[in-house]
């Protein structure tokens, strides 16, 4: 089961269509103007060939070098040391390419190798050959190949020749003067760290003695008074809550003598073990009473368990179950009246120590009280002593961090004495793996690269001006171009034609010449529309523009019809400018428009406007007079009514309607005929104009049926093609609806095709 597709992807398949149809569209403008590309090539191989032959020549000489460490202890040879030298190597670098470094080397370089910095400022000689050096090193090495271009490669030879050993001589003499320099800064650090610690040591014990609180040593030092002060603090906090709690007892206790009376309830709050020897005495129970009584407990449980187990087996009358149920009746009546007996005394006794149980408890109230106040003024007094000596504690305080500052600024010191006399016995050599060798053959320009690069500026400047070309020349270059632009089939493509005659049947070729090969695409359009598989009885025919050829493609097509033997009627929808009427010579009779506003029966009127033409078969209904509201007619119910009256006496139905840009008549049309056809002239219609022409029929509910493809231009030895020049003539200056003239076929105000540049 497929999944659902979420709607963002939609949006982006689209895009996806949209993006490869493009580059397929450029691909085609490509081939098309080939010609562009093979110009860009030859002139960007001609500019190359003359950059080639006279660029300066520039000559290379290289050299690998090898940092080494040597000596060290064990460990850094077998991780540290590695590791550590590949982490130096850009200051390695930084020093190959150092002022110093290359001073030396320009000052050992004999002046006849200098040719580099001829004509070049003595305070620009390093920069000149800083931007003829090139050093880099090899990842995860400590090799660093050095490069140097000049314009003689002996020049290159001995500059990088010189420039290795001057390096070589400035990493000896900075290994040696830094580590004795560092051991010697080192050990004065340290001398002198020595010195601080001691006496801010003795400034530390001199503060301890003032203070006669902190007693320790100097690695644990205890403060006496603030441990008195730690220990009064809580020894208080836990004396006022105990008196805080008696006070509340002994207030709540006060409150229910003086309501009720009887104090038991308060004395589990006591000391458990003097509450129970007061009860004792106060009730007068003897202890030996009190295992009597539980003797006689545990016999009366297990007189009840004799019983259970006995009736299992004895019967209820059995003399050894009387003896049971009598015993075990004895001890409860025994243990019923010992109960009644001590409630009473207790009871008796409770109104006579309640008084004696209320002065306990506040003399337990006063004792905390006195004592929680004692240590409230010991803490008062201990708190004191320390707020005056906290000056004093804080200076320790301060001694005390700046000695351990100290200590460890003196461990770390012993350690960097400590490497730095072993790395005295390590060393840093540099050693020429790949000595420079005297290459004869230029780096720059390289043949390879200067054609490389030639193509690709060739190609990618024809490409860019393709593209330009694309955008301004914004025309169909192809029929296969604009069958997928449109996404309708091509019906016919038909040749521009001479004119045979300014009116009538004689100026249309399948009726004066049907035997050429101009009448054979009309032909070809009747059998594309017969065999569509669409209904296709009653069509309009619409173009992008006026003068397209529209009107003489459909007066072809109905002749065609006629011919074939159906009853065909062609209507001039066209109110505005008609040119069906304008070419069978009908202008000033009766047509579409006076059937539109006659509000008699549609049969009636359409047979007093209906013209008959020599041609069999072949009726005409003219545009008729011009009206105000073209629309507003082809909007009522007048026209849908002429469409099936014609559909019951006809076998073909054209109807010859107004460009589709530039009024909304051919939509009106279109949703009442089977389907449309739209004429295009590729040499002359924009591709935006001629897409927007083909949405205004579709958006509407109009069939767009399919496209013939007007006025090609054939060429010798190959199919019919398109032109590429504009030539608009007359058409640029037309305005749809007013009284001057379209151009029609074979006007010689039209410009003839050239090709496009």
């Amino acid at each position: 089961m497929n999944s659902p597709q979420h709607p963002s992807d939609q949006p982006m398949a689209g895009d996806s269509v949209d993006l490869f149809a493009g580059v397929l569209r450029f691909l085609r403008s490509v081939k098309a103007r080939f010609h562009w590309v093979i110009l860009s090539l030859i002139i960007s191989l001609g500019l190359g060939a003359f950059y080639y032959t006279t660029a300066e020549r520039k000559y290379q000489s290289s050299a690998k070098l090898l940092i080494l460490q040597t000596g060290g202890d064990s460990l850094e040879k077998e991780g540290n040391k590695p590791q550590n030298l590949i982490d130096k190597m850009p200051e390695f670098e930084h020093l190959l390419t150092s002022d110093p470094t290359i001073k030396e080397t320009l000052k050992n370089l004999p002046d006849d190798q200098r040719i580099d910095l001829a004509g070049v400022r003595r305070d620009l000689w390093l920069i000149a050959f800083r931007n003829n050096l090139s050093v880099t090193t090899m990842r995860r090495t400590s090799i660093m190949q050095v490069s140097y271009r000049s314009k003689d490669p002996t020049t290159a030879y001995t500059v990088v020749n010189e420039l290795l050993h001057a390096f070589i001589s400035e990493v000896n003499r900075m290994h040696q003067d830094d580590k004795g320099l560092d051991l010697k800064l080192l050990t004065r650090q340290k001398e002198t760290t020595e010195r601080d610690l001691a006496t801010k040591e003795q400034e530390l014990q001199d503060l301890r003695s003032q203070s006669k609180v902190l007693f320790g040593t100097k690695d644990k030092t205890i403060n006496v008074l603030t441990d008195r002060v730690e220990k009064t603090n809580t020894a208080w906090i836990e004396a006022d809550r105990f008196s805080r709690q008696a006070e509340a007892l002994y207030r709540a206790m006060a409150e229910t003598y003086q309501t009720t009376g009887d104090l038991r309830q308060y004395i589990g709050q006591f000391n458990e073990a003097l509450a129970s020897d007061f009860l004792k005495k106060q009730t007068g129970i003897d202890p030996a009473e009190s295992y009597a009584t539980g003797k006689t407990q545990q016999d009366l449980i297990a007189a009840q368990s004799q019983l259970e187990e006995k009736r299992a087996y004895l019967g209820e009358n059995h003399p050894e179950i009387q003896r049971l149920r009598k015993e075990i009746q004895v001890k409860e009546q025994y243990l019923l009246n010992r109960n009644k007996t001590i409630s009473g005394l207790f009871e008796q006794s409770s109104r006579d120590f309640s008084p004696q149980l209320l002065q306990m408890a506040r003399r337990d109230y006063e004792t905390k009280y006195a004592l929680a106040t004692q240590l409230r003024t010991n803490l008062d007094q201990v708190s004191q002593e320390a707020y005056e000596l906290g000056g004093l504690f804080a200076e320790i305080e301060a001694k005390t961090h700046e000695i351990e500052r100290l200590n460890a600024s003196y461990d770390a010191l012993v350690e960097r004495i400590k490497s730095a006399r072993l790395g005295a016995e390590n060393s840093i050599r540099a050693k020429i793996t790949v000595d420079p060798e005297i290459n004869r053959s230029p780096v720059t320009p390289r043949l390879t690269m200067t054609v490389f690069f030639c193509l690709l500026m060739g190609t990618s400047f024809s490409f860019a001006l393709i593209y330009i070309l694309d955008m301004v020349d914004d025309r169909f270059r192809s029929p296969d171009d604009l069958r997928r632009e449109i996404g309708a089939p091509i019906l016919a493509m038909v040749r521009k034609l001479p004119t045979l005659a300014e009116h009538g049947l004689a100026s249309l070729y399948p009726f004066a010449r049907p035997n050429s090969v101009e009448s054979e695409a009309f032909r070809t359009l009747r059998t594309a529309i017969e065999f569509s598989g669409e209904d296709t009885r009653s069509l309009t025919i619409s173009s992008t523009e006026p003068g397209d050829g529209k009107t003489t493609v459909l007066a072809s097509l109905a002749v065609a019809f006629a011919q074939s033997g159906k009853r065909t009627l062609a209507i001039d929808g066209d109110m505005r400018r008609p040119g069906l009427t304008k070419l069978f010579e009908l202008a000033g009779r009766e047509g579409l428009s006076t059937i539109l506003k006659d509000s008699r029966p549609i049969e009636e009127v359409a047979q007093r406007v209906l013209v008959h033409t020599d041609l069999p078969n072949l009726h005409l209904i003219a545009a008729g007079p011009k009206p105000v509201n073209p629309v507003e007619l082809l909007t009522s119910n007048r026209l849908e009514e002429l469409l099936a009256w014609a559909d019951t006496h006809y076998d073909q139905i054209l109807i010859d309607a107004p460009p589709s840009l530039a009024v909304a008549d051919v939509q009106i049309i279109g949703r009442l005929v089977n389907a449309a056809i739209l004429t295009v002239l590729p040499d002359e219609n924009r591709r935006r104009m001629v897409v927007r022409a083909a949405e205004s029929l579709t958006a509407l509910g109009c069939n767009l049926l399919g496209i013939v493809v007007n006025k090609l231009q054939p060429k010798t030895g190959e199919e019919y093609q398109y032109g590429y020049g504009y030539g608009y003539g007359d058409r640029a200056g037309y305005g749809y609806g007013h009284d001057d003239e379209a151009p029609v076929l074979g006007d010689p105000t039209i410009q003839p095709f050239r090709k496009a540049a």
